[in-house]
């Protein structure tokens, strides 16, 4: 008798832990658009406590056998394996926030981008504070857009010509 009270009070620990842990996590799936520096940072190191201690109530679930119980498992399940993308929205959007914040997520194809187009200016001898020249501007759209061009858009040397050239 006394191993099943232990065990009713192991598992009922668990189960308010587990609803302890649904509670704080809620707050989370919110939209985070709107979120300001000091909210998008409180809300990543709730992520961060939560993920830490939901792998230790993770092995805990399966001593929950009611049939109430069921929901309340299956929603820390589901949580938990969402965190990683919670994360990175919410990353994201710090970044939209407060640029260059260490715990922001860059956008990495973006700095690419932006990487490349110094890289081609200084290449090229312009300033980066210059506009790019028209020419440059619709090279690039074509590239980018990976369009197929008319024959009458290529010089004799196969090189792109702006429609104000080629015709």
């Amino acid at each position: 008798m006394i191993s099943q009270q232990s065990e009713s009070h192991e598992e009922h620990e668990v189960r308010e832990r587990a609803k302890r842990w649904i509670a704080r996590f809620a707050p989370l799936l919110d939209k985070v658009d709107t979120l300001e520096l000091a909210e998008l940072h409180q809300k990543l190191t709730m992520l961060q406590q939560l993920r830490e201690e939901g792998a230790t109530l993770l092995p805990l679930l399966p001593t929950l056998w009611n049939f109430d119980d069921f929901e309340i498992v299956d929603a820390v399940n589901s949580a938990s394996q969402q965190i990683p993308s919670i994360e990175s929205e919410l990353r994201r959007q710090l970044s939209l926030v407060s640029p260059g914040d260490p715990l922001g997520e860059v956008n990495l194809e973006a700095l690419q981008e932006k990487l490349s187009e110094r890289e081609a200016r200084q290449e090229l001898g312009l300033d980066i504070s210059q506009p790019v020249p028209f020419v440059l501007e619709e090279v690039f759209r074509l590239l980018t857009h990976r369009l197929v061009l008319p024959l009458d858009f290529l010089d004799s040397d196969g090189l792109c010509l702006p429609p104000f050239i080629a015709s």
